[in-house]
């Protein structure tokens, strides 16, 4: 069963899942940027945040902010925890929409490196599973 199996195909499609994912991760940091460069500063209603941002990690430190009426749930974490801690209010940027809240400094242009890296990685690995290189056997 498993000698049946076209590895070459299996990583070219695993490669374009790879692929599509970089592009999804490269969406998400163009509309960051948009929203950094050209958003507007608002006022958000703190609802729930960390009380104590010493016990938050990285991945912990959740907030929720409320703004026209609509909640947005917001990582805060270790980076932004004192800006949403024991406050009533904060100053975020918004898209021209207004369906996006963003942090200030949330967007790190570092962000697209690591989009354009992975996309690259899946071109290199879709490119390897669709044209492999020949291997005569015979002349080993």
């Amino acid at each position: 069963m498993i000698s049946k199996i076209n590895w070459n195909k299996l990583l070219a499609l695993c490669g374009g899942l790879v692929l599509i994912i970089s592009l999804i991760i490269f969406k998400g940091v163009y509309d960051k940027m948009s929203i950094n460069e050209n958003g507007e500063q608002v006022l958000a209603t703190i609802k729930e945040a960390p009380l104590n941002c010493k016990k938050i990690n990285s991945r912990t430190g959740y907030c929720k902010l409320e703004f026209e009426g609509k909640i947005y749930i917001k990582r805060a974490g270790k980076k932004f925890c004192h800006l949403v801690s024991n406050r009533k209010v904060v100053k975020v940027l918004t898209d021209e929409n207004r369906t996006n809240l963003l942090f200030p400094e949330e967007y790190e242009s570092s962000q697209f490196t690591v989009a354009f890296i992975m996309m690259f990685i899946s071109l290199l690995i879709i490119f390897k599973g669709l044209f492999p290189k020949k291997v005569d056997y015979e002349n080993d």
